[in-house]
């Protein structure tokens, strides 16, 4: 679906050669405006600046109307991966057809705009969004845009890459469901109601311990009031070393869990990308998206390794430590550590 380009002095010779019915209807200085924005437009296209081509070609449209105009508009949005508005203006070119006193430019145009339409029809996505648990007027979002009532249920399509689906229906409210929506696939979202979701929106990590946070997180136990520091049970240090070595222990296997991860969603973008010199443009935001996740993975994997190898080594010094502790020092002056972990967090505070 790669469309050639022409350079901006073809093309504007070809809109001074067209005649169409409808630009008789122009004044001459509509005609000359709209041969000027055409010429831009040509020159925004040839230098890859899509939307500047989309652009122009649409003012010259406005101005006067050409299966040309139409047929750039179309090939810009597609390298936009605009799928869906490259398709419905490609089919608007082929439905108008070729007037019989067309020029040879505009017959090619027309020509050109049905054999790209016969290529994108069969690798356009489609999407359904459904609403489990319907109740009272339900309002559905895709990427914060309202979906039209009519369209609900119904399998459209869709420009590829990733799109975010939201119902809500007063104090209901879905989760937001992602979606990387491939080349000719079709898929179904279903949209689960829930109450008090909309009150709850999704909170971002903290490095405080909340009763709310996400994610598992454990806190040591501190020593009894009235315990008996010198009657030969562990001391705070004692203490504060086992939980160092949990915390160790769970950050080196979190690290390690994480780093996996990367691995693997980064071959999974390289399988996206293909075996070519170049990466499919069809794959761009669903390979940059996992690109990304990877080097995100990659970052947090090494991060809690080095919180867990740091908790082992402090676990180590406690324990050393705890053994030529006074027992006769008072509790005030004793160390405490408390290890926490989060959500893409982990690590230890107290005083020493």
């Amino acid at each position: 679906m790669r469309a050639r380009g022409a350079t901006a002095g073809i093309l504007v010779f070809s809109l001074i050669s067209s005649s169409l019915a409808p630009s008789f209807a122009a004044s001459d200085e509509e005609r000359s405006a709209a041969r000027a924005a055409a010429s831009q437009g040509a020159d925004a296209y040839d230098a890859g600046k899509w939307q500047d081509a989309v652009d122009m070609f649409s003012r010259a449209e406005q101005l006067v109307h050409s299966p040309i105009h139409l047929m750039f508009i179309a090939r810009s949005e597609l390298k936009l991966f605009h799928w869906v508005k490259a398709y419905e203006t490609f089919n608007r070119v082929k439905r108008e057809g070729v007037p019989t006193d067309a020029s040879a430019a505009v017959r090619k145009a027309v020509e050109d705009a049905t054999s790209e339409l016969a290529k994108l029809e069969p690798q356009m996505p489609y999407i359904a969004a459904k609403i489990k648990n319907a109740s009272g007027e339900v309002k559905v979002t895709m990427d914060g845009t309202q979906v039209p009532p009519a369209m609900l249920g119904l399998m459209r399509p869709v420009d590829p890459g990733q799109h975010r689906f939201q119902a809500t229906s007063g104090q209901l409210a879905s989760d937001v469901v992602t979606v990387d929506v491939q080349p000719a696939s079709k898929q179904t979202v279903e949209l689960e109601l829930k109450l008090g979701t909309a009150a709850t929106p999704a909170a971002a990590p903290s490095a405080a311990p909340a009763a709310t946070a996400p994610g598992p997180e454990t806190t040591a136990p501190a020593p009894a009031a009235g315990a008996d520091q010198g009657s030969g049970g562990p001391n705070g240090m004692r203490i504060g070393a086992y939980s160092a070595f949990g915390v160790g222990a769970v950050g080196l296997a979190l690290g390690t869990v994480f780093l996996l991860q990367s691995s693997s969603t980064q071959k999974k973008s390289d399988e996206l990308c293909g075996s070519g010199p170049e990466c499919n443009p069809a794959n761009k935001d669903a390979i940059s998206s996992k690109d990304k996740d990877a080097a995100s993975q990659k970052t947090l994997g090494a991060v809690v390794l080095g919180v867990g190898g740091a908790a082992v080594a402090t676990g180590v010094v406690l324990f050393i430590l705890s053994n030529h502790k006074s027992q006769s020092a008072s509790r005030e002056n004793e160390p405490s550590v408390t290890p926490f972990i989060g959500y893409r967090t982990a690590g230890l505070s107290g005083r020493f």
